[in-house]
């Protein structure tokens, strides 16, 4: 599965746009538009899996694979970069951490099933 997000240029709103997909060509499919607008500025699509979580089985999403980033180009198309986790987060669950963890990038917390 792969779950994408829609970025705009304010580090400070929350993501333009977002959802999760059952392949990588369909998540690029679907978001290429919103960064050929402008309306979007870049695309984080990251691989992931269902889980549950230790901590009350509550449904989650682990990273274990590689992420793209798609932008615009100055010749007007997406062109999309395999990106790696940094080491360490690979199996990290995407939910809400535990209270008592340290705080993820909102990118990681928030999804939409389509």
């Amino acid at each position: 599965m792969y779950s994408w997000t829609l970025l705009t240029r304010d580090v400070h709103s929350t993501p333009y746009l977002l959802g999760v997909t059952d392949d990588l060509a369909k998540a690029q499919w679907l978001t290429e538009p919103h960064l050929i607008s402008g309306e979007a500025f870049i695309c984080l699509i990251e691989t992931v899996r269902a889980a549950f979580t230790v901590n009350g089985m509550d449904s989650c999403y682990v990273r274990p694979g590689p992420d793209w980033l798609g932008r615009l180009t100055t010749s007007g198309q997406v062109r999309w970069h395999s990106v790696s986790c940094p080491r360490g987060i690979e199996a990290a669950p995407v939910a809400s951490p535990a209270p008592s963890a340290p705080a993820e990038p909102m990118i990681s917390k928030i999804f939409l099933i389509t």
